[in-house]
């Protein structure tokens, strides 16, 4: 689900609700893209962190898998560039799957993937200071 932020008030209500959004391993993942960066590279990149999952991971590998095949299909869905680019989440939560994109209010500028136990809010918090 693709959610446009308008004001600070609604991106901090979301930031609020991913906050919640915890896991025991690695199955939380937060895409940055800044406004222009071709979403091709983005999903090349999570291909190769697929592959790289797929031959060396052995804990968790069936989750972490699931989680970057949600995360491309997400990634896949978004057919143009946002003005002040967008941030992708996706988490396993025990049997089913969360996943957004946000369209910030401000330009973010930043590009970064991480996979975590929780979201990467920060940069998302700063711009509601």
């Amino acid at each position: 689900m693709t959610k446009t932020i308008r004001k600070k008030a609604d991106l901090k209500k979301i930031i609020k609700r991913l906050e919640k959004v915890k896991s025991k391993n690695c199955q939380i993942l937060s895409v940055y893209v800044p406004s222009g960066f071709d979403i091709k590279i983005i999903v090349k990149q999570l291909e190769a962190e697929k592959s790289y999952v797929e031959q060396n991971l052995k804990k968790n590998k069936r989750n972490i898998l699931e989680t970057l095949n949600n995360t491309i299909k997400t990634t896949k869905s978004i057919k143009k560039n946002y003005k002040n680019g967008c941030v992708i989440f996706v988490g396993k939560l025990k049997q089913s799957f969360i996943s957004e994109i946000v369209i910030p209010p401000q330009d973010i500028n930043l590009r970064l993937y991480r996979c975590d136990m929780e979201f990467l809010l920060k940069p998302l918090k700063d711009i509601i200071k």
